[in-house]
């Protein structure tokens, strides 16, 4: 089976394409112990692939590191609690559609510049500290 998977894009108005890059288990994993709700989930900072000549203009060039905002593709559904008796009940479950696809041979997202919370000009890596949750 073959499937669709763009060599080369540019994206129009205010789009940008991002990596999809996601937790892996060692980013997960503390003291021995991983977080297994957190695997395989899409990180918040991506990196930009492609952005458009809109993005370009406000600073968002291709290699630029970008904190996104999932709002946009937040969905919520109706689950019922049980299969049994007469009043039917049901949760609310929140999920999320994310704009995935194959770009140069690897998961990308299309996404706008209005998902985009901060462009990330400078970083470095700190030690964990778990204090700092509590």
């Amino acid at each position: 089976m073959k499937i669709f998977s763009i060599k080369k894009a540019t994206p129009m108005s205010t789009g940008i394409i991002v990596t999809c890059d996601r937790y892996t288990t060692e980013d997960t994993t503390y003291d021995g112990i991983e977080d297994v709700s957190m695997t395989g989930r899409i990180k918040e900072i991506q990196t930009v692939v492609s952005p458009s000549k809109g993005c370009i203009e406000r600073g968002v060039v291709e290699g630029a590191l970008v904190a996104l905002s999932y709002e946009n593709y937040k969905k919520t559904k109706n689950v019922k609690k049980h299969d049994f008796g007469i009043d039917e009940e049901y949760n609310k479950q929140i999920y999320y559609e994310m704009p995935v696809m194959m770009y140069n041979g690897g998961e990308h997202m299309l996404v706008d510049l209005s998902d985009i919370e901060l462009k990330i000009d400078e970083f470095e890596y700190v030690d964990f500290n778990p204090e700092l949750i509590n």
